[in-house]
């Protein structure tokens, strides 16, 4: 393929003005896995094979480029996922249009007309490769040519590239009212599914065209209409439709993973519950159930919710106790942050400079220590990792029954202040798997171990994952 600009996140190859770098002798596969039917004498397309390409590029000094630099650059993007584009030239790929036609169906349906004009679009004007993104698996220097000081002048760079296994799910966006499938009924032009981690209800937002016109003044009803979205392994569970409403001429439709009844603010006291036990009444006063994950059943003597919605109480609850909830599929699930945090990574990001990722360290604002103090007991607790000097002084007008306890509330106030100083906010092309709650561990400039996500947004339009994370603590 001779004067094809192809880009990978965001480094492109191909004729840039001073910096001259044809792609030369692309290859790329698109492989399907294929059944054949013994009865009906047919073949049927039954799943796809990861998909891989590679081409060479030519970096001179006559053209102003720097081979040594850049093969040192791309070198350092190995592990790297984004998108493979192509303009110009000749892509031996299929796009993710063609493949999902070809794995539902057999072949006589991929040869008609409709089917064949994709295809020869993909393969004589350039498209986006497959639609997923691509892992940068290897760099290798084909040929080179160097100076009498022995400096790298001129090299072919050859690049291989495999499709991110992450990325490839079966199933497409299918969006789920009260249950029913209505995907084929309405054009959905915008969906973004956020999560959280710690005290507030998931949001979804669905905007669509009413294809069919079935939607024309429906509302959702008082009795708590639901919906409920999938993508592969995204799943945002059961979630309760707060409204529908027409804008420009589509629908804009808002969920949450919590009923309205938990976003009302109320009044009201509790004698002798532990937190698990107001956790649960809760849940069952939004008819959600509950389970628990660690926390301890330390019960408070009497406690009040004044003006507050059941949502922010229970998240100030848990704050005392160094615990945390979140929602999930009608599940108020209540958790030990420490618990959660130290679970181990369930995956490895490697971000390359190119990915939009913001990392703060506020360690000079962190507390060495906590007092915490009420009618009864003075509470302590110390961070051994941090060495600001700093003592945190928090008056509660709770009482304590015990020392121990005193000191569980310095520690867990502790923890609330110090648990967001090192941070950060990453956006990449869609991680399926990467959800609010989860454990991974990030290799990127500025950080380099496991970090606990706490909030999580899919963009499932734009194909664009952004999440949020912090560093997790040992106590």
């Amino acid at each position: 393929m001779l004067n094809a600009q192809v880009t990978w996140q965001l480094f492109p190859f191909g004729p840039l003005p001073g910096h001259f770098m044809p792609v030369e002798d692309f290859e790329a596969s698109a492989g399907v896995k294929i059944e054949n039917d013994s009865e009906g004498g047919s073949s049927r397309v039954t799943g796809r094979e990861l998909q891989t390409c590679a081409f060479s590029i030519h970096v001179s000094k006559v053209t102003g480029g720097n081979p040594r630099l850049t093969y040192e650059a791309l070198r350092k993007l190995k592990g790297v996922s984004a998108p493979i584009f192509i303009s110009g030239g000749t892509s031996m790929s299929l796009p993710n249009t063609v493949l999902d036609l070809l794995q539902t169906s057999d072949w006589k349906q991929a040869l008609t007309f409709n089917g064949a004009v994709t295809l020869a679009k993909s393969l004589l004007l350039g498209s986006s490769l497959g639609g997923v993104s691509y892992m940068l698996t290897d760099v290798q220097i084909d040929s080179e040519l160097l100076d009498k000081n022995g400096e790298l002048i001129d090299a072919r760079i050859r690049l291989s590239f495999t499709e991110d296994a992450g990325e490839r799910q079966s199933g497409g966006l299918k969006v789920l009212i009260n249950g029913k499938d209505i995907t084929a009924s309405i054009a959905v032009t915008g969906c973004v599914y956020e999560m959280h981690a710690e005290g507030e209800a998931d949001s979804l937002d669905i905007r669509f065209a009413d294809t069919q016109k079935r939607w024309v003044g429906w509302k959702p009803s008082k009795e708590g209409d639901t919906v409920q979205i999938t993508d592969g392994v995204i799943n945002s569970g059961v979630m309760f439709i707060e409204y529908l409403k027409p804008e420009s001429g589509e629908y804009t439709l808002r969920a949450y993973s919590v009923p309205k009844s938990g976003r009302n603010k109320k009044s009201r006291s509790f004698e002798s519950l532990s937190l698990p036990q107001l956790a649960s009444t809760i849940a069952s006063d939004n008819k959600l159930t509950v389970k628990n994950y660690g926390v301890s059943d330390i019960k408070y003597p009497y406690i009040q919710q004044r003006g507050k919605s059941d949502l922010a109480f229970l998240h100030e609850r848990c704050k005392l106790a160094g615990a945390s909830f979140l929602v999930f599929n009608k599940t108020l699930c209540l958790y030990d942050e420490k618990t959660m945090e130290g679970r181990d990574a369930a995956k490895t990001l490697t971000l390359g400079p190119s990915v939009e990722a913001k990392f703060t360290d506020d360690a000079h604002t962190a507390y060495s220590s906590a007092t915490l103090r009420n009618s009864a007991h003075t509470g302590t607790s110390e961070d051994g990792n941090v060495k600001t000097g700093k003592n945190l002084v928090v008056t509660v007008s709770e009482k304590t029954t015990a020392q121990a306890e005193a000191n569980k509330l310095a520690q867990s106030m502790l923890r609330n202040a110090n648990k967001n100083i090192r941070r950060g906010e990453i956006t990449m092309t869609t991680q399926r798997e990467l959800a609010a709650g989860s454990v991974v561990r990030i290799l990127a400039n500025g950080w380099a171990g496991n970090a606990f996500i706490y909030r999580c947004r899919h963009d499932l339009k734009a194909k664009k994952t952004r999440f949020w994370v912090r560093e997790p603590l040992d106590y």
